[in-house]
C-alpha cells in the first residue's frame, strides 16, 4: 500500500501561472505553489523517511529562481537522495486530445531540460504522471515509450471503461496501441504499463488538509476523540476493495502486489502542510504495524 504524497498543480486554471505561483488573487481560488514547495522541502527535511513527487515544471521554475543558495543546496540533496522526485515533468501537464504531437515534444523537452540542468541526467523523470487530462491519445503512449519511460499513471478515463475494468481487476494493463506502420516502415505495437486511478485525490474521509474539512485522524489515549481504531477499519476496507480492482482473483492471472493512494489533491499541501504530513505518518504507521510492512511511507 502506497500512500502518495503529490500536489497537482494546474499552469492555469482558474488563475494566471503568476497567481497560482505566488498566492495572488485568492479571491478566484485560495492557491499558492510556492507555500506548496516551501512547505514540501521543511517537511523532507524534517524527517528522512519522508517522500515527495512533483511533476509541473512551470511552477517550480518560478519557485526555483527565488531560493537562496543554500536553499538550493538542499533542495539537491533530497533530490540526489531520491526524496524528492520529478515524474512527467514537463512544462505542464499537457492536454492530450487538442495539443499537437510537436507541442507535446516540445514542453515535455523544456521540463527535462530543466531538470537536467539544475540537478543531473539521473534525477530525470521515470513515470508519467497525466493524472488530469480529459482522455488519453496514442501519441502519449508513444512519447513516453520514446522518453525511456517506465509506465504512466492515469486519472481520468471514461466512467463505463472504468468500472468494467475495475470490476474484472483490470485497471492495471500493458497499453498497447493499434498495430501500424511508421515512416521506416516497422510496425510500431510496443507497450507500456499502465495504471488507472480513480482521479487523484484521497480517499473519501481521508482528505486531511484544511480545505477538505475531513476529520484527523487522533491516536492519542490521552485526548479527546480517539478515533484510529476505528478510521483505521474504514482505511483498510478501503484498500481492500481498491486491491479486487487491480489484484484480479482469478486462476491464471498475474496479481500485482501494490496499490496506490493518492493522499493530497489540487493546489493543496500549503501552510496546512505539518496537519496533513503528521495524519500520513500516523495513518502509514497504524497500516505498517498492522499489516506488518505492508505500507510504504508517503
Amino acid at each position: 500500500i502506497h500512500l502518495v504524497a503529490h500536489t497537482h498543480n494546474d499552469p492555469g486554471w482558474l488563475k494566471t501561472v503568476d497567481q497560482y505561483s505566488t498566492g495572488a488573487n485568492n479571491s478566484i481560488q485560495i492557491a499558492n505553489v510556492g507555500l506548496i514547495l516551501d512547505s514540501v522541502v521543511r517537511e523532507l527535511q524534517e524527517d528522512t523517511n519522508r517522500k515527495f513527487i512533483y511533476v509541473e515544471m512551470a511552477f517550480f521554475n518560478r519557485w526555483w529562481r527565488r531560493q537562496s543558495n543554500a536553499k538550493k543546496r538542499a533542495v539537491r540533496k533530497l533530490v540526489a537522495e531520491g526524496r524528492l522526485e520529478f515524474i512527467n515533468a514537463g512544462w505542464v501537464m499537457n492536454d492530450e486530445a487538442a495539443a499537437l504531437y510537436t507541442d507535446i515534444i516540445d514542453q515535455h523537452t523544456a521540463g527535462a531540460l530543466k531538470v537536467a540542468t539544475e540537478f543531473s541526467v539521473s534525477a530525470s523523470p521515470r513515470v508519467g504522471w497525466q493524472i488530469d487530462p480529459f482522455g488519453h491519445s496514442s501519441f502519449q503512449n508513444k512519447a513516453f515509450r520514446g522518453m525511456s519511460f517506465d509506465g504512466w499513471m492515469v486519472g481520468r478515463a471514461d466512467d463505463q471503461d472504468m468500472a468494467i475494468r475495475a470490476a474484472t481487476g483490470g485497471l492495471e494493463m500493458v497499453y498497447r496501441t493499434a498495430k501500424g506502420k511508421s515512416s521506416n516502415g516497422r510496425v510500431d505495437s510496443d507497450g507500456i504499463f499502465m495504471g488507472l486511478m480513480h482521479m487523484y485525490s484521497p480517499p473519501p474521509g481521508f482528505g486531511f488538509d484544511v480545505l477538505n474539512g475531513d476529520p484527523p485522524l487522533q491516536d492519542d489515549p490521552l485526548l479527546e476523540d480517539l478515533n484510529i481504531a476505528d478510521r483505521f477499519q474504514i482505511f483498510r476496507q478501503i484498500c481492500l476493495a481498491q486491491g479486487k480492482a487491480y489484484n484480479p482473483e482469478k486462476e491464471g492471472k498475474d496479481k500485482s502486489m501494490n496499490i496506490i493512494l493518492t493522499m493530497v489533491t489540487e493546489q493543496q499541501l500549503g501552510p496546512t502542510s505539518p496537519l496533513v504530513v503528521g495524519v500520513l505518518d500516523s495513518l502509514s504507521w497504524n497500516t505498517y504495524r498492522a499489516r506488518r510492512n505492508q505500507a510504504s511511507r508517503p
